[in-house]
Parts: structure tokens; sequence; C-alpha cells
């Protein structure tokens, strides 16, 4: 069996009876996917560092990807809904369940049954992946079989035609014309994959880490091995970083905040610099780290059965399974934190780093979390704009992209002090929790601290009038002095600090600003802007669903703003608009941060 994807037969495949209107715009695209095409096959037929350069001036001479992709999308090369929507009719399948259901990927379209899941390739064209020929999709759903079944045994059960006869569409079977292929996989129990287990906050995880750490030990140890020299591993791993960050420019500024692309764009050429880690990844391929692996090692992909199954490697790129083994962890632990688990993440290091020496290596480590957070974030973001993926997934797409490119920033931060500053309803508290989330910072709210420090139950509201009770001008004093000292202990043991609170007054905001000083932590305040009327209707509802600590009410708001003490010119370090999308916000404060301190080193 070849393991090269066959060539596209023609440069349009149109759909059956449908004429195509070659308007000049058209014309001119479709001139240029085959240009695209043609170079792409010669440089398949270069070697080694040859087609690496080869691929680079592709992106040198503006050839790049991202071209490529704007006309991925004609309308030539989709497929008819009518057979996505045909494939949920339970007679199109031999085992003629009762019941079936879809999930979209941005690459493809399962099926699932309750014994079995069908598994389709979008005939897309991504730059790094090319599903756009019926040839080329039975190719990778054959390298899907092949490749997998090393990892999940007796999952992959191989690959079956999706057949058209008579306007029936059958799943296998021998008669009728082929219109697609399909992976045929064994239906796994959902409720055991990892990713369902993180969700549900399920008991068993730290015994669950523990089984799956010889697990990943004994499948990074059949890694294959590569024939290939230490320059040109290097190179594809600079190659793999380019076209990220090349991929990914076309979310700003709708998922991607500018300030934070170049951020990361700067990072990543200064760390694949001479001056930066450049030798040590040269170091790691002479001795052998980098193998053809799995490449995609997440906990959706981890379905902790007896034994535990490993599945959904990438098939579509050789470029993307040979990696550093370190990067194939990273991704995981990286997901691991995306997940909140940081816990289970430094519990999957410390067992795995017992047994391989490679594990050993932070700074190289903490490259590879960025790297694989800003892949999720290119992932989630192209299926944003998938219009075969329905609106609500696309609008939650839309919010994981931002996430992982906010945690990609969160990884490059060291230690530092953030104070939020606005009116009550203003978004501070969400966003307080939002940059922790990405952080692992420590969030200390006034709202919480003022009760405890009084003996008062957390979900016991104060009210009083404004500035009266629980407000009144000594408690308030006595709630920032106690945020302070928690701040320094918390900061004295390297954490990151978000203090959650309205700081209405200049002398609290210039009593963590010194403490700053003193510490020497970044430090950053953060000034929430919102129209008058938004913060009244996020009262309205919070007063409404009566389910959050703060005492903050509509009728207080007036009062709060005509004795806030606003931050002047020289006093305002970062001002948002707290009705943009909280994560985007979070890349805003993550990027100014760095723009002011720099990364850690």
């Amino acid at each position: 069996m070849s393991t090269h994807p066959p060539h596209s037969r023609s440069i349009i495949t149109a759909k059956q009876n449908r004429s195509v209107l070659f308007t000049p715009l058209i014309l001119c695209k479709v001139l240029i996917r085959h240009a695209l095409n043609r170079l792409r096959k010669l440089s398949q037929h270069c070697n080694g560092v040859k087609r690496f350069v080869f691929q680079r001036a592709l992106y040198t001479a503006g050839l790049s990807d991202k071209i490529h992709n704007n006309i991925s999308m004609l309308e030539v090369h989709m497929p008819s809904k009518g057979l996505y929507q045909a494939l949920l009719d339970p007679t199109c399948y031999p085992e003629r369940p009762r019941r079936v259901f879809a999930r979209d990927t941005h690459i493809s379209r399962l099926y699932f049954t309750p014994r079995h899941v069908y598994k389709l390739k979008k005939p897309v064209d991504f730059g790094f992946l090319d599903f756009t020929s019926l040839d080329r999709r039975r190719f990778f759903c054959d390298e899907e079989n092949r490749l997998n079944s090393h990892f999940a045994p007796d999952t992959y059960l191989g690959t079956v035609p999706v057949r058209v006869m008579d306007k029936h569409v059958a799943v296998g079977g021998e008669h009728g014309k082929i219109v697609d292929y399909a992976v045929k996989m064994r239906r796994l129990p959902q409720a055991q994959m990892l990713d369902r287990k993180i969700r549900r906050h399920s008991p068993e995880l730290r015994h669950d880490i523990e089984r799956l750490v010889p697990t990943l030990n004994r499948m990074f140890g059949t890694f294959s091995e590569v024939t290939v020299s230490e320059e040109e591993l290097f190179h594809r791993l600079a190659y793999n970083c380019e076209e990220n960050l090349s991929q990914t420019r076309e979310f700003i500024p709708t998922l991607l905040a500018e300030r934070a692309w170049q951020q990361l764009e700067s990072y990543t050429h200064n760390t694949l610099s001479p001056d930066g880690l450049k030798n040590r990844f040269l170091a790691r391929a002479k001795a052998g780290y980098f193998r053809e692996g799995h490449g995609d090692l997440h906990s959706e992909h981890i379905c902790i059965t007896s034994p535990i199954r490993i599945y959904d490697c990438i098939e579509f790129n050789l470029r993307f399974r040979i990696n550093d083994l370190l990067s194939e962890l990273a991704f995981l632990l990286m997901d691991l934190d995306f997940r909140c688990r940081r816990d289970l993440s430094q519990q999957l290091l410390n067992g795995c780093s017992e047994q391989f020496e490679v594990f050993n290596d932070g700074e190289t480590l903490n490259f590879y979390r960025i790297y694989r957070a800003w892949v999720r974030g290119k992932v989630a973001a192209l299926t944003s704009k998938d219009l075969h993926t329905d609106e609500q997934k696309r609008a939650a797409a839309s919010v994981t992209a931002q996430q992982y490119f906010a945690l990609a920033l969160g990884y490059l931060c060291r230690p530092f002090l953030t104070i939020t500053c606005g009116l009550m309803g203003s978004g501070k508290s969400l966003f307080a929790q939002s940059l922790a989330r990405v952080t692992n910072a420590t969030v200390i709210r006034s709202d919480e601290v003022r009760k405890v420090i009084h003996g008062r139950p957390l979900d016991e509201h104060d009210h009083s009038d404004y500035g009266e009770g629980l407000y009144a001008a000594n408690f308030t004093d006595r709630t920032y002095m106690s945020m302070l000292e928690q701040a320094e202990e918390a900061l004295r043991q390297g954490n990151s600090v978000i203090v959650d609170a309205s700081f209405g007054h200049r002398q609290y905001r210039e009593q963590f600003a010194l403490l700053s000083k003193r510490l020497g932590t970044p430090f950053l305040k953060v000034w929430f802007d919102a129209p008058h009327t938004t913060l009244h209707k996020r009262l309205e509802l919070r007063s409404r669903i009566n389910a959050d600590v703060s005492d903050g009410r509509g009728e207080l708001l007036d009062a709060q703003k005509n004795s806030f003490d606003y931050p002047k010119d020289d006093d305002i370090i970062e001002k948002i608009d707290s009705e943009k999308e909280v994560d985007y916000n979070v890349q805003l404060v993550l990027s100014r941060i760095l723009t002011d301190h720099g990364w850690q080193p």
C-alpha cells in the first residue's frame, strides 16, 4: 500500500448536474489553486531539507496557506449537504440502529450508532491537509486505520465506502456509486473518556492518571525513530511554528488580539534563534528524542478502559506526527491545564519524568505547551468559520479559540499582581476568574474577604444603604488591609495574584502598587468600562438569580458612581471594554503585562 497520497485528478470537481459559472474572479482562484497544487506536488518529490526550503519559499513568495485557505471553501469542492443529512437515516447503516447522531470537527463529520462510529473526512484544504479529492479521502481513511491500530487495539475496523443507489445512501456494501469513504470504528464508552471524567469531576481521576503514566511511557517507547538529520528536524519544528503563526493571523482582531499575536511571534522567533533554545533543540534531536508518534495527544483522545485506548492520531500530515517526545507529552499537559486540572498535569509530568530523563527540561516544556495551546486555538478558530457546523457550535468554538490563545500567553507570564478597578456590575469578577484560569493565579475577592473577616456566611446578603453596614469606611479599610496581606503571602510563594475589588479610592490602589514595587513583581491596574445601562441590566440579572456572593444592587450604583475616586490618566494602566468577550480582554491584559515586563526566562 502506498504511503503517499494520490494527486488530484482535475483542477476542480464540480457537483453532478451543476454548471460552474467561471467569472473572472472564480477563474483566477481556480488557476491559483492549480498552480499551488502543482507546486505542492513538486515539493513532495523533494527530500529532507530541500522539501522544507521549497515549502518555505512558498511562504516567502507570498503563496501562503492563507491564500489557499481563502479559496479552499469554493462551492465546487463542497459536498451536497444532502449527503450529510441523509446519513442521519438509520437505514443507511448495516446494523440498522434505532438512532444516529452526528458531530462535526473542523475536518471531519462523525456519525454515531450504538455500537459504531463512522468518520467522514470533509473535502477541505487548509494547506496543512488536503482532503479535496475522493482518492485522497480514501487514502487518508486507510492511513488513519493503519496508524491508530498501534494505539487503540480492536477499535479501528477499516475503511468502508459510502454509496448511492436509486437515491438511497448506504454505508458499506458492494452496489451503487461510491461518493465518499468513512473510517469505521468500534464505539468506545463515552463515560470513560478522560475529558468526560474531568468534566464531571470523577473521584477516580488521580487513579486514572496513575494508570495512564505507564501506558504513555510504553507508548513513547514504541514511537519510531526517524532517519532525519537534527538540522532538518529543527527546521521542521521552526516551519510548524511559522505556519501556526501565519494561519492564525487572519483571526485578528475577531478572536485574537493583535498585540497578543505579536507577543507570540516575538517569543517564538527569539526562542528558535541561536541566542534562544536552538542549540538545545538540536541536541534533543541528535539524542533521538524526535520520533514519529501520535501528534494529537489530549484528553478527548484517551479512553480509560482496560487496556487504556489512545486514538485519533494525526494521519493527514507526517510533519505533524514527527515531534520531540516532550512535545507529545506537553500537548496532554496543556490540555489538563486548560481544563483547570493543573494538579493532574503535575501528577502526570512527575510520573513520566521518573521514567524518562527526556521530560526533565522545564524551559523547553513551556515552549511546547505554548505551541500546543496555539495549535488548539487555531483548530477552534477554523471550526468557528466552518459553514457546515451549526451556528451554536461555531459560537462555542469562537470562545474556545480565545481561551486557548489566552492560555498560551499565560504560560509566558512570570508571577504578577493585577488589581481590578471599576463600578459594580462592570465585569470584574468574571474577568478575574477567566484570567486566573489561564495563569493559575490566586484570586482574592473583596466580596468574600469582607464577609469572612466579619464572620458572615458568604450567601448572606447585606441590604444596607451605600457606605453603611459591612460597607462602612472602617469595615472597608479592614477588608483592603486583609487583601493586601493575603496578596503579599501568595506573591512570596511564587504565585500570580488577582485582587478582585472596586478599588474606588486611590489610596487602596497605591498600597498595592507599593507592594508590587517592594517585591519586584510586575503590576497592572485594569479599569473596566461599560455603559451605565449595561451595568444596571447586569445588576438586575444578578439580583434575580441571587447566586452570587456580591451585595451589589442597582439602587446602589448611582451612589457608588458619585463617590468613586476615578483613576487619572497617570493612574490607568489598562482600560478595557467589558462588553467585549471576556477571554479577548484577558488576551489584552496579558499582552500588556508582557509588553511592560517581558516574558519569563
